[in-house]
Order: structure tokens, then C-alpha cells, then sequence
């Protein structure tokens, strides 16, 4: 009889890795190996025994128990020393490597060092296939019979639904060799019964195999080692109508998965459940715990509990901790998933019972999960006591250093998040995300796709297949399987990959794939700028914006989220209430008891959605799955539908190596390449030097602003941007919608000449002009509701020498014009962040001077000069809603230098940044400035702009400014730039410098009419 190791409490034996005896004495190792090949059946006739020790060795099972107690630096060194000693042919290495390579890769593994782990699992495949008949030489006992020991141990946690009969599996058999070299020299011509232990050969196997496809994913399908491997596994290279094809089931089932012909796979799989149709085996559990993770990927839950309880009890039966973990791992996600009551129920009962056992991964793993099912039930002090708990099992040990590690600093922020400051979640955050940035499997695979399309080992149709699944936006599942990673995604900037993606679909002609690609680039750009890479962001989209402003799935997850935590809900409502009652009063309060009014109801709104941003975080954190609202995927044929027929949208990608341009228009595209990009680059220095700018400040002189030099180089730009296609701007088109990329936001577009003909008229005078961050920003949204029309006038400096007249009397310009404009003073009644939501318009007379590498650090209202709540990056939290329109002609960017500063970060994110920022809250148009002219000229342009905004559409108001200001005179001692000239006729304000610097970025025309404003609440149970 055999006595079931889980209860050997005396005995140091080397191949059980779950004991808790640390084993030491390699001379009893020693002898209980020989006892273990004296029980070997006796060799045929025809052959001789070697005389030589099983293998792997004893040593092997000593680094397999430091891997399991977390040691993994120890057990890395114990398999590389077996590995050194590996027996080899005269050819190759021989079977016992497939064991060293694969439990070398696991190591690697657990420390997610993805490339060596892969490297070592390919490489015991690759022995595998060399030796794939292995099974047919081996003499495997004909029939099994049941293993009554081992079915008497007891499992502290639920009860086995399914009915089982364990098997009695040889870990020694005896395999047919010939000629050998083994590592005590030697070489046997005859063949000969060499003992191996047959199970751990195929463990490691099934291993290698499963990692492979946990690494590489989706990339699985395209590695040409898969489909080898499904070629030899589809042969069934064993012994027929032998119990060991359940083993050859079992590989050709993960073979398929790693194809992705998944229905194949469950097929196999389900077979490989038990030997001789009847008894289950030591690899039982892998087969449940595969089904398990196939039933999760395709969304059944109920199998997924179902396969991962029958998997724990198989690898408790079966000594295989690898799978328990697992199994208790993915039966938490589906627990969690599937809005489980209470914590997971088995795991209270395997953490107990793992104590005393030396298994410290695993240990440490179940701890961690009881910390994070807690989480999500928001139970903060009792999941902090389990991750204390978990941390401490780790201690010092590298299993710290690897994804374990990173998986509790992930816990530490998300229970941190519900009831500790900010810096609390920050910290350990940073902590994970810092190991993703090299430990990320997400990030490893697209890594992976770079170098294959690189290498040329995929075609480009293939390249753009991977890329479209490996860069989409993490979807439910991916945050449900892993939010740690989908962050990852979102975060850490991976902009070779899109470079690479681009240029594939380029390779295929795919012009609508590549326009998309290239939105997606930028998408990024902005999304991996913000803290965890948007989510919150679009959280906040989700439960603030107006519901007809969102995509049906958002608005879906918004009643998910309200049912799920209705203290959200209840938060929101008070902010709306608040709001409703603030929108009745005055946006200038006149007297001291309506200021006090409204900074009480300022305050109501701050305190109550700074509970909800905490609440947000959390959120963010979690497994919940919502898609990314802002901003919006570029999508041909809603986009294309949206598009009026007169538009047409030029934009520019640079990928790396060369700026391409594209332009759409009625539903035709035209691509080509721009020439050199430092041809171009000095071009753009030229033109911007020729208009004057060369620093913030410098003063123009007469000659400067009635010279027509700069329509030289003006041309000559166009035509280089032009060269090389077919377009022609001057046909067919009233509207252009400009979409730049790095220096190209610093090109004066409207100031160059419409076609490359001579004595052309310029861009400003022919077609309307807009720009847009993004193509999928440049077709129309619907209006945005505002609970006011006010246009809010911030009343600084314009220039820095100027007092506060000229802003002043450019205000009282205004109300002339503009019935709703008020100026706003200090001190506001509440945070602008409360105050910006009360603005349809937002008029700022200041000058703002951004740093490049802080594009969210400037304050857009600044009136209000405390130290809470000002930037930019203060504005992206709740309450919800900007301004719809930003007019800001005081904005500096490298432009008014000419670009002589080498920037910080990318050029052009000055602007590009700092618009996607605006339009992130709810702004549909803006109105900004490259350089700052800091006179009349700007007052009068964005005077005219804001008083035609309530009749026109932004384009044509623009357009009008632009014309009226071109038939003012210069009036030199209201233009602070300008030098004091003596002439007899001013000249007009013809030059570009006084209007080319700006850009309008709009969404174009809306699609209907705009929403009435909110003035109430919705009623209970009603969606705003």
C-alpha cells in the first residue's frame, strides 16, 4: 500500500515538493531512488537494465521544492546545475533536458521575464518533437489500477460533484535506448531498460506547452513551432488503445488552443480528463484547469467553477501545486466576475490547509486572493490584514521581486483606494506599473509582433491582424482577467507598435486602416499621459456627461456601475441638485448673501464629487469592465456619414521615419509622403522667422509688417507639402479640416497660398479652416447641454507690460457685443473646477505660458489664484463638463521662437495635449493661440469670433474675423509688439502675424439641434 504523501509527516522523500520537511540528505535521497528503481518492472529479455539512477535525478526535486517555497534565484541555480549534467546523445540533448529547459523557463516565469522563460519553453518543445516517440518506447504498465491511498485524503474546502476514480501511476518506467552518452561517461551500444521518471517528462511538456500559449497569446497562431507541434501531437505518436493517449489528448489539446482552434482543443481536453476511460491521472487536473481557462475566455462562468473546483481536488490528489494555484487563481476571477456573495468559499479552507506545507507560492497566492475578493467587497481592513499577511509570507525572498510582488503592490493601491489618501494609492501603483514595464505580458507580445513583422517572419496581412488585436482598447474581459495588465496597456507608451502597424497596412494599400491606425497613435499619445491612461477619465465620461453624448455601451455601464455603488449614484444626484439650484442664481452674484449662497452650494458640489473621484479611483482599479468614451475610435462609415460634403480633412502622420499625409473627401482618399522631414522642419523655421517670431517679445518693426517676403517661403512649403500627390485644395472644397502631427501644428495654414500655381490666393480667404487633435474629433458631436449661456471673461494681462486697461476695455467691447459676457473676479465664489461647469464660453484675456513638458499645468482660469484646483489637470475630475467654447489668445507655444528650444517631449504636444485636454472635459471648441500678439488685433479677432458664435457655425465666424481684421489699420501704440512708426497711412493688419498664429479646433457642424439646458435634477431612478 502507499501511503498518500500530503500526509507524510516523518518522511523526507525528493519528489514530493509539497512536504513541509525541507529535503536535505542527498545519500537518503539516494536510496530511496534505488528503492524506487528496484520497484521498476524487470526488462526484457532482448535488452539489459543501464544500472543507472532514474532521472531527473533527486537533485531536480530539491530546486523544484525551492521553486514551490518561493526560493526561485535557488531553484533557478538547482535546474541550471541539472541542466549542465543533462544527458546527451551524440546529437542532441536527450530527454531528461525537456524537464531542465521547461522548469528553468518556469522560474522565469514567476519572475516575468518573458523572453528566457519562452526561450526555455520552446526549447523543450523542440526536444519534445525530436524525441516525440518516446511513449512508444517506454514500458508503461498495460492497465491501471485504482490508487485506494491516495483517495483517502481529505479536502478542507468543497466537496468533489464529480465522480472520480483515482489512478495508481509509475513515476519510474523504464524506456528502450541505444547508444547513450551520460553524464558519468559511457557510451551503451546495446539497447537498454533506462529508468525515467515518465510523469514529470510529460508534466514538463504539458508545461511548456501551456506557458507558450499563456506568453504569447494571440501570437500563438502565427509561431511556426504550433502548427509542428499540432503535425506531431495529430499523428498520436504512443501506443494505441494504451491509457497513455489521455496524455497525448492532453498535448493535442493545448496544441489547438495555441492555434486557436478552440472547439478541437476542448474536445481533446475533455478526453484527457482520465485515462482508460474510467481513472483519473496526475496530469487530471492540468486538462480541468485548461477547460477551466477556455470556459473563461469564452464567458462561461458556471463551467469555470465547475472545471476549477474539480482541478484543486485533482492536484491535491496528485501533488501539483502549479494547477492548484491556478485553479484557485481563475476560480476567483469567476467568482468575482459572476457578482459572487461573499468571498470565494474554498479559499479560506486551502489557505489553512497549505499552512505547515512547503509550499510558499502558493500560500502567498491564496492569501492574496482572499485580500483582493475582500476588496471588492470593500472590506479595507480585513483584505489590509490578509495582504500584510501575504507580504509577510514572502518576506525577503525573490518571489517579491517578480509578478507576485507585483500583483500585491497592485492590492496595496486598490484597497488603499477606498480609505486612504491619494499618496497612499499613488506609491505602490507606481511600484506595479514600474515591474509591468518589463514584467507586462501584454507589452512582452506586442514587443513579439514588432520583431516578427520587423524580421519579416510575418507577412503584412498577417502584421495587421496581430496589431488589431494586440493594440484595441482592453476590453470587459481583459479587465476582468487582469486589470493590472489592461493598465499596463494604457499607461506604459508603446508607439513603435502603431508605427509598425501603420506602416503594414500602408504595405497593403489599406489607406482607411492606416488614417485609423494613425488616430489610434495619437489616441495613445494623449491617453498614456494621463494618470492610468484614461480609465478614469472615461469613467468620468461615463457618469457625467449627458447620456445622449455617449456611445450606448457607456451609457449601459453607467447603470451597471449606479446599481453596483449606489453611493455614486447618490453623490451624483447631490451634485446635480447643486447645480440646478446654482444655475438660478446669478454667474456675478451681487451682494454678499447671494455669494454666500452660491459659494455654500460650490462647496456642496466640490466635497460631494471629491467623494466621488475617490470613488473613481478605486473603480479604475478594479475588474470592472468599460470601454474608453474620449477619445472616440475613428470609425470609416459613421465618420464618413457624419462628414458634410463640402469638407475635406488633410491630415499628417509621422511614423517614425517619414510624415505622411492623407486626405478625405466624399468618401475618396488620396495618401502620399512628404519628402524630408528636415527639409521640412526648416521650411517651418523659415516662414515662422519670416512673420516675426523669434521670441515671445520681440517688437516688429513697420518694415517687418509690410513686408511680403514670407509668401515666398509660404509656397514653398505648400508645394512641398503638396508634392507628390494629386490634390488640389481648390476644387470641390468650402471647408478644411487640418489634423497636424509634431511641427506641423506650428505651420500657419491659413497664411499659405491655396494651390501651388502662381499668385494664389491664400487658404484663410478660400475655404473655411478648422483643426482637429484627432480625424475621429473632426465630424460633429451632439451640442452638450449647459445649465447656462453665460460667456465667462477672464480680465488679465495680455501682454505682460500692460496694465489691466486694455483687458478691461476689451470686456466692455464685448458686452456690447455679446449680451451674456461677464467678467469674472476674484475671489470666485467656489473652485474653478465647480465654477467651469457653469460657463457655456470661457473668454480668457491672460497670458498663459505652458511648459512643454507640463502640458496639463497651466490654469485656463486664473482668476482665482489659490493653489487648489487651477491646472488643466485639475479641470479633468468631476464635476463633469468645460466649457463648450475656450477662445484663449494669450496661449504660448514653441512656435513664437521658431522652434529654436529643442522641446522636452514631442513637438507639437504642447498644443496637441493641451486641446485633447479641453475637449477630454466637454469643450467642443477652442480657439487658441501659437504665438501671442498681446494688442487690439487679438481683442478685436476673438471679440468678433465670440459675438458670431450664437449665429454661425465656429468655422465661418472664424472666417469673418479673420476678413474684417484684415481691413483694421495697425495702430502701433495698442500692439505692444509692434515699434512705433511714423506714416502718413497705417497700414492695414494684412500681415499673418497678427492672424495666422491661431488655430480654431472644432468639431464642425452639430447634427441637430441643441439639447434644452439642464435645470433640474432627473427624477429617481431617471438617467441624466
Amino acid at each position: 500500500m502507499v501511503e498518500p504523501l500530503w500526509e507524510l509527516e516523518n518522511r523526507q522523500m525528493a519528489d514530493n515538493p509539497f512536504h513541509p520537511i525541507v529535503f536535505r540528505p542527498i545519500g537518503l535521497l539516494a536510496i530511496l531512488a534505488t528503492l524506487g528503481m528496484l520497484a521498476c518492472p524487470a526488462p526484457a529479455v532482448a535488452q539489459r537494465e543501464s544500472g543507472a539512477r532514474s532521472v531527473p535525478a533527486p537533485s531536480y526535486y530539491l530546486a523544484l521544492a525551492e521553486l514551490h517555497n518561493g526560493d526561485i534565484g535557488r531553484a533557478l541555480d538547482g535546474f541550471r546545475d541539472e541542466s549542465r549534467g543533462a544527458i546527451k546523445t551524440s546529437q542532441s540533448r536527450w530527454l531528461d533536458s525537456i524537464c531542465y529547459h521547461a522548469m528553468i523557463g518556469e522560474c522565469y516565469f514567476t519572475m516575468g521575464q518573458y523572453a528566457e522563460a519562452l526561450e526555455n519553453y520552446d526549447a523543450a518543445l523542440r526536444l519534445y518533437l525530436s524525441f516525440s516517440d518516446w511513449m512508444i518506447r517506454t514500458k508503461f504498465p498495460p492497465r491501471l489500477s485504482a490508487d485506494a491511498s491516495r483517495a483517502r485524503l481529505q479536502i478542507p474546502w468543497q466537496k468533489p460533484a464529480r465522480k472520480f476514480r483515482l489512478g495508481l501511476v509509475p513515476r519510474t518506467v523504464s524506456i528502450s535506448q541505444g547508444s547513450l552518452t551520460i553524464r558519468q561517461g559511457g557510451i551503451f551500444q546495446q539497447a537498454v531498460l533506462f529508468p525515467i521518471d515518465g510523469t514529470e517528462i510529460v508534466r514538463c511538456t504539458v508545461l511548456s506547452l501551456r506557458r507558450r500559449r499563456q506568453i504569447l497569446g494571440p501570437l500563438a497562431k502565427h509561431d511556426p513551432l504550433t502548427g509542428r507541434l499540432i503535425a506531431i501531437l495529430a499523428r498520436r505518436p504512443t501506443k494505441p488503445n494504451h491509457w497513455v493517449e489521455s496524455w497525448i489528448d492532453l498535448k493535442l489539446g493545448l496544441a489547438y488552443a495555441a492555434g486557436d482552434q478552440m472547439a478541437r482543443a476542448q474536445q481533446h481536453l475533455k478526453r484527457a480528463i482520465v485515462a482508460a476511460g474510467e481513472f483519473d491521472h496526475p496530469l487530471t487536473c492540468v486538462a480541468l484547469v485548461e477547460l477551466a481557462r477556455l470556459a473563461l475566455e469564452s464567458d462561461n462562468l458556471p463551467d469555470v467553477m465547475r472545471y476549477t473546483i474539480a482541478a484543486s481536488h485533482a492536484a491535491v490528489y496528485y501533488e501539483n501545486p502549479t494547477v492548484l494555484e491556478e485553479a484557485f487563481v481563475l476560480g476567483t476571477q469567476a467568482h468575482i466576475m459572476s457578482n459572487g456573495q461573499g468571498t470565494f468559499a474554498p479559499l479560506s479552507g486551502a489557505a489553512r490547509w497549505a499552512r505547515g506545507r512547503r509550499v510558499r507560492k502558493l500560500r502567498v497566492r491564496l492569501v492574496a486572493l482572499q485580500a483582493e475578493n475582500l476588496a471588492y467587497l470593500r472590506q479595507p481592513a480585513p483584505a489590509l490584514t490578509a495582504l500584510g499577511e501575504a507580504k509577510g509570507l514572502i518576506g525577503r525572498r525573490d518571489l517579491g521581486r517578480g509578478t507576485l510582488g507585483a500583483r500585491l503592490a497592485y492590492l496595496t493601491a486598490l484597497i488603499a483606494s477606498q480609505k486612504q489618501p491619494p499618496q497612499a494609492v499613488s506609491e505602490p501603483l507606481a511600484r506595479a506599473l514600474d515591474f509591468q514595464r518589463r514584467g507586462s505580458l501584454a507589452l512582452f507580445r506586442i514587443g513579439r509582433a514588432n520583431a516578427l513583422y520587423q524580421s519579416q517572419t510575418v507577412t503584412a496581412r498577417v502584421a495587421v491582424a496581430m496589431y488589431q488585436n494586440l493594440l484595441g482598447d482592453p476590453q470587459a474581459a481583459d479587465w476582468s482577467a487582469d486589470p493590472l495588465e489592461a493598465l499596463s496597456r494604457l499607461t506604459i507608451p508603446h508607439l513603435q507598435a502603431y508605427n509598425l502597424w501603420f506602416q503594414a497596412a500602408l504595405e497593403r494599400k489599406e489607406i482607411h486602416t492606416a488614417i485609423k491606425v494613425a488616430d489610434l497613435a495619437r489616441r495613445h499619445r494623449f491617453l498614456s499621459s494621463l494618470p492610468l491612461g484614461g480609465r478614469t477619465l472615461s469613467l468620468r465620461w461615463i457618469l457625467g456627461a449627458p447620456v445622449a453624448g455617449l456611445p450606448e455601451a457607456a451609457a449601459i455601464a453607467r447603470q451597471d456601475i449606479l446599481a453596483r455603488y449606489p453611493e455614486l449614484d447618490q453623490l451624483g444626484r447631490q451634485v446635480r441638485s447643486a447645480q440646478a439650484a446654482l444655475a438660478k442664481l446669478p454667474i456675478t452674484p451681487a451682494d454678499h448673501p447671494t455669494f454666500d449662497q452660491q459659494t455654500a452650494l460650490c462647496q456642496q458640489i466640490a466635497l460631494a464629487s471629491e467623494s466621488q473621484e475617490k470613488l473613481l479611483t478605486s473603480l479604475a482599479l478594479s475588474r470592472q469592465g468599460t470601454e474608453l468614451v474620449f477619445p472616440p475610435v475613428f470609425e470609416q462609415q459613421r465618420w464618413e456619414s457624419r462628414l458634410p460634403a463640402d469638407t475635406a480633412v488633410w491630415s499628417f502622420y509621422h511614423d517614425g521615419a517619414k510624415m505622411h499625409a492623407f486626405l478625405a473627401a466624399d468618401g475618396q482618399y488620396a495618401h502620399w509622403t512628404i519628402g524630408s522631414t528636415k527639409v521640412l522642419r526648416k521650411g517651418i523655421i523659415q516662414l515662422l522667422r519670416e512673420l516675426g517670431n523669434y521670441d515671445a517679445n520681440r517688437e516688429l518693426s513697420l518694415a517687418d509688417i509690410t513686408s511680403n517676403q514670407w509668401r515666398s517661403t509660404a509656397a514653398k512649403l505648400v508645394k512641398y507639402l503638396l508634392q507628390g500627390s494629386k490634390v488640389d485644395l481648390a476644387e470641390g472644397i468650402t471647408e478644411l479640416v487640418i489634423v497636424p502631427d509634431g511641427e506641423l501644428w506650428y505651420v500657419p495654414f491659413a497664411a499659405l497660398p491655396i494651390s501651388t500655381a502662381h499668385d494664389q490666393p491664400l487658404l484663410i480667404n478660400h475655404l473655411r479652416l478648422r483643426y482637429a487633435p484627432l480625424v475621429s474629433l473632426a465630424t460633429s458631436g451632439d451640442k452638450q447641454p449647459r445649465a447656462t449661456q453665460a460667456t465667462g471673461v477672464v480680465t488679465g494681462r495680455l501682454f505682460p507690460r500692460d496694465s489691466d486697461g486694455p483687458a478691461l476695455l476689451a470686456l466692455e467691447d464685448l458686452r456690447a457685443a455679446v449680451p451674456d459676457a461677464v467678467g469674472l473676479t476674484s475671489p470666485l465664489p467656489g473652485p474653478a473646477t465647480v465654477y467651469r461647469t457653469r460657463l457655456r464660453r470661457l473668454v480668457v484675456y491672460d497670458d498663459l505660458t505652458v511648459a512643454a513638458d507640463q502640458p496639463y499645468a497651466w490654469r485656463p482660469l486664473v482668476v482665482e489664484h489659490s493653489k487648489r484646483s487651477e491646472t488643466l489637470a485639475d479641470w479633468f475630475t468631476l464635476p463633469w463638463g468645460n466649457p463648450s467654447q475656450v477662445v484663449l489668445p494669450g496661449f504660448h507655444t514653441l512656435a513664437e521662437h521658431a522652434m529654436k528650444q529643442k522641446p522636452a517631449t514631442r513637438p507639437g504636444d504642447d498644443l496637441f495635449l493641451g486641446i485633447c485636454g479641453l475637449m477630454a472635459g466637454g469643450t467642443r471648441t477652442v480657439l487658441i493661440s501659437r504665438w501671442r500678439t498681446g494688442g487690439q488685433s487679438a481683442f478685436d479677432l476673438s471679440r468678433e469670433f465670440v459675438q458670431e458664435l450664437p449665429h454661425l457655425e465656429p468655422a465661418d465666424a472664424w472666417q469673418r474675423s479673420v476678413q474684417l481684421g484684415l481691413e483694421r489699420t495697425v495702430d502701433w501704440e495698442r500692439e505692444p509688439r509692434i515699434k512705433r512708426f511714423d506714416a502718413e497711412t497705417p497700414p492695414h493688419a494684412t500681415h499673418p502675424f497678427f492672424w495666422a498664429g491661431y488655430l480654431l479646433i472644432d468639431s464642425g457642424p452639430s447634427s441637430g439641434p441643441a439639447p434644452p439646458a439642464v435645470t433640474a435634477p432627473p427624477a429617481a431612478g431617471q438617467v441624466q
